[in-house]
């Protein structure tokens, strides 16, 4: 948007920090790993598909990744309660794969999902979780599986679109075309 606002350096300044003022206080206060990981797998993925990136740089940057994820682990497991929790999310989605093959079609109904976790669940914990954390296994489970399908393309769709105009020589990313 900033090549269209006048100057365009200052603009893009300003539509940054305005996008950054918006964002980051919602992800903040979501107090979750998760959008860390996803925050920073999004950023590099971003630097590293870029054309201008030589693959000596890909590389390194990968083996980079390896190593934040070993320690990310490590930390998780002598330090942390991340293995407990992916431990809890496991269960999360068998609850859901259970609901999805007694309900294929049609899906258990929405809400569903907790009288029937903590029924047959199988950890010990005391968690009362309302639904599997995940939107896409939420809809499969509770809406049917053509339900969860449609989710998953709704999510992808875009990112499809997006991952093909990143590589697009002949037009710049988010170009706009004002025609008065």
């Amino acid at each position: 948007w900033s090549k269209s606002v006048s100057p365009p350096r200052t603009s893009r300044i300003f539509f940054l920090l305005l996008n950054c003022a918006v964002w980051l206080p919602v992800l903040a206060l979501t107090r979750s790993r998760s959008v860390i990981l996803c925050l920073s797998a999004a950023g590099l993925l971003a630097l590293f598909s870029h054309p201008k990136i030589s693959w000596r740089w890909r590389i390194a940057g990968f083996a980079a990744g390896l190593v934040i994820i070993a320690g990310g682990v490590f930390y998780a497991v002598h330090y942390g309660r991340g293995v407990a929790s992916m431990g809890e999310r496991a269960d999360y989605w068998r609850t859901c794969a259970i609901l999805c093959r007694e309900y294929p079609l049609t899906g258990a109904g929405w809400g569903e999902f907790f009288r029937t976790h903590m029924q047959i669940k199988v950890s010990a914990v005391d968690e009362s979780a309302r639904d599997p954390h995940n939107v896409v296994a939420a809809f499969a489970s509770q809406c049917g599986i053509p339900s969860g399908l449609l989710m998953l393309a709704i999510l992808i769709y875009p990112l499809v679109l997006l991952w093909k105009k990143r590589f697009q020589k002949s037009k710049k990313l988010f170009q706009m075309n004002f025609h008065f």
